[in-house]
């Protein structure tokens, strides 16, 4: 079932590309791995931890046809705002979000502007969400804001004053493959980059360098 969640997503540019057919293929093929999922309590165990690389992510439900303005597609709200200020030549690269052992989480979204590469990064806090979904889902809080673009020096900003607040729930985890949905109405599919043996005990500075 991993192999054709995998599949089903490899064409898709990170889900960028799917078809409303393909994203209802791949929400069903989701969803018989999420039958499957081999850990019972995936937000408390320390497989979580690492970097994941995003496979894809698309709707949570096969009736959701404003997902995208919700959550800002693949890209991002921060990135997908940014288009129409540059007249598309906003291109992402990759996303990838390092979840470490002391509680914080980092998304990074690489990009290029007009050929000159940049990356994003929103930095913030995750804990198991105290309303009885703890064992699956986590609270998580952003709190800092950093963009670098080519040779510019690097813009860094306290979210504090905003406390931009979600939760993400794992549905499936393995040792190299998670499947999650957030309170967007999103389903995420990413891979881990790395062992996890390595990663398990990286802190948030160490696992995002890597």
């Amino acid at each position: 079932m991993k192999a054709d969640v995998k599949r089903a997503v490899a064409s898709t540019q990170r889900g960028k590309k799917a078809t409303g057919a393909e994203q209802r293929e791949i929400l069903r093929k989701v969803e018989a791995l999420e039958a499957s999922n081999p850990v019972p309590e995936p937000a408390r165990n320390k497989l979580l931890y690492g970097r994941w690389s995003l496979l894809y992510t698309g709707p949570g439900r096969d009736d959701d046809t404003t997902w995208e303005q919700r959550t800002g597609g693949v890209e991002g709200p921060v990135i997908a705002a940014l288009r129409p200020l540059n007249a598309n030549i906003v291109r992402g690269k990759g996303i990838t979000q390092v979840i470490a052992k002391d509680g914080t989480v980092q998304n990074i979204a690489e990009f290029q502007v007009g050929g000159v590469s940049g990356q994003l990064n929103v930095g913030g806090t995750v804990a198991p969400s105290g309303d009885g979904r703890g064992g699956t889902r986590v609270d998580v809080r952003f709190t800092a804001f950093s963009l670098k673009l080519g040779a510019l020096p690097e813009l860094s900003l306290p979210l504090d004053l905003f406390s931009p607040t979600g939760w993400v729930e794992t549905t499936y985890l393995d040792v190299d493959f998670r499947v999650g949905r957030g309170d967007k109405g999103s389903v995420f599919v990413t891979a881990r980059q790395g062992k996890a043996e390595e990663q398990a005990a990286l802190p948030a500075a160490a696992a995002s360098q890597r």
